[in-house]
């Protein structure tokens, strides 16, 4: 609804997309870091060392702004409201629930024959498998991820990251595409005209 209300003005779609991703990502970062002030002061205080701490919060940050984005996106394609937070919920527990699951059928269902190329190709497809897997290899040493058996699973770092690069840089792309694509001032959603927006 506030979507095509704001774009009635003399504003581009990319600019107020852009402007929508940056203020809830500002909000995000101030809500995250309230969180995490107290536990991560009172680790400091016991002696523990701080930068766990930071790894988990810039992480969750990214991992936040990445779904901040891939909202953006649904919100250029549905606009009634309670459509798309029903599409948001949805996508939210297939990603951090029902991806795995049916990832473990699989693996069940082959009997573990699945091609190891096969499953990280996959995880690449959630971006909270790749979090998880990037929070891991930051977390831990290879020596330990090599005792755990899961060095030869988890992606290098540097895939990693550029996955999750795609995973924040591709949903704002392409809602911006679509936005432009549907005209800059889709008053005709509102049934009212541009001229007659702004003169109220």
């Amino acid at each position: 609804g506030t979507l095509n209300l704001l774009l009635c003005y003399p504003i581009t779609s990319r600019d107020l997309l852009m402007g929508k991703w940056l203020g809830l990502s500002w909000v995000l970062t101030i809500t995250i870091i309230a969180g995490l002030l107290l536990p991560a002061s009172l680790a400091i205080y016991a002696g523990h060392s701080i930068i766990p701490w930071l790894n988990f919060t810039l992480l969750s940050l990214w991992i936040g702004i990445i779904f901040i984005a891939i909202a953006t996106l649904l919100s250029t394609t549905l606009w009634e409201r309670a459509r798309l937070l029903g599409l948001i919920l949805g996508l939210w527990l297939l990603l951090t629930v029902l991806f795995d699951v049916g990832l473990m059928g699989m693996m069940v269902y082959s009997n573990g024959k699945l091609p190891t190329e096969l499953v990280n190709a996959i995880f690449y497809l959630n971006p909270t498998s790749l979090f998880r897997f990037l929070n891991t290899s930051i977390l831990f040493d290879a020596s330990v991820l090599q005792q755990m058996g899961w060095q030869s699973q988890i992606p290098s770092i540097p895939k990693l990251i550029a996955a999750l690069l795609l995973w924040t840089i591709i949903p704002m792309i392409v809602a911006v595409d679509k936005m432009q694509r549907k005209g800059q001032y889709p008053c005709h959603f509102l049934k009212v005209s541009p001229t007659n927006s702004m003169m109220h």
